[in-house]
């Protein structure tokens, strides 16, 4: 049993998802369960108590048995419960950096000081360092396509690839030769016996500058949803103002666009700044965050999606999977 919840945890990690991992012993299956972000694992196995013949542990960390028999029942409740509850799958309470950390500090023997603190988890959290100024090499996505690999440039001229899981939607969002802010933990990657650094992202932002116009032209957007009129925000004189226009003909590309990004997940949890300049940039259209936001509305309006608002201004986008 030991064994099987050091699986369930390096597994929620690794692939920031809830994890139920099972061993067989004298006829019955025990499962140990560890959870991510704000989901409660202990409340989707006891969605599944009538299949089980013992259940126990609290939100984070969860144990439970049944007979074999009963798997195919336990998984679909389990399933049934996720998905009526998949808004607290990765919406992070947030995210805070441990401190900054020099690009030369980045290195084996900075992860071999941070393993002695190991074993982590819930009283004992992995450093989350900030990383300024790295350099875009490259940027793909792997597995079923929700995952993202970069290649970052440090400034001593080192490459460091990175893994950043369920951001697939980053692909548009940054190009080679740009700088970019990460929130990463260090990890050892190993693949086909060889072991190397990597850094586990978290959340990437692009150069401030570069963002600017576009959160002015989110908080534009915001307040006309709210109820402003346009007309009140407008000022025709001034020379910086933002784009405050929705092009039709980008509406049905912007649809597919995004309709192609929830196919690869089931939901995205993005700052519309950033979808919007994605999307420009995937299809050479002008297109606004406050084309975006008004884009985002029109389309929840037809139910294709459910929009909802998360601190810190992102949005969690679902796909209506009957239109998806």
């Amino acid at each position: 049993p030991g064994v099987i919840g050091i699986i369930a945890a390096r597994l929620a990690e690794e692939f920031n998802r809830p994890t139920v991992c099972f061993g067989g012993t004298g006829g019955e299956y025990r499962g140990s369960a560890r959870t991510v972000g704000s989901f409660d694992i202990l409340s989707a196995l006891r969605a599944a108590s009538s299949y089980c013949e013992s259940v126990g542990g609290h939100r984070q960390a969860a144990g439970v048995t049944l007979l074999p028999e009963n798997y195919p029942d336990f998984a679909a409740a389990v399933r049934a419960y996720t998905a009526d509850h998949a808004e607290d799958l990765v919406d992070e309470p947030g995210l805070t950096a441990f401190a900054g950390l020099d690009h030369q500090l980045i290195n084996d023997d900075c992860l071999a000081l941070l393993q002695r603190f190991a074993p982590f988890g819930n009283a004992n959290e992995k450093p989350i360092f900030y990383l300024h100024n790295l350099t875009v090499q490259s940027m793909r996505r792997i597995g079923d396509g929700s995952h993202l690999s970069p290649v970052l440039r440090l400034d001593d001229g080192r490459e460091i690839r990175g893994i950043a899981f369920r951001k697939g939607e980053w692909v548009d969002l940054f190009r080679a030769g740009e700088q970019v802010d990460v929130l990463a933990d260090l990890q050892e990657h190993t693949w086909k016996g060889r072991s190397s650094l990597q850094l586990q992202i978290l959340d990437m932002r692009p150069g401030q500058a570069d963002l600017q116009l576009y959160r002015v032209e989110d908080q534009f957007a915001q307040l006309w949803l709210s109820g402003t009129p346009l007309e009140e925000l407008t000022d025709p004189g001034n020379p910086d103002q933002p784009c405050l226009c929705l092009p039709t003909q980008a509406i049905g590309p912007f649809w597919l666009y995004l309709a192609d990004l929830l196919k690869q997940q089931e939901s995205i949890l993005i700052y519309p700044a950033y979808l919007a300049r994605a999307f420009q940039r995937k299809h050479n259209l002008n297109f606004s965050a406050f084309a975006c936001r008004a884009a985002l509305a029109i389309l929840a309006e037809a139910e294709l999606i459910k929009l909802a608002s998360r601190p810190g201004g992102r949005l969690r986008i679902t796909a209506l999977t009957q239109n998806a």
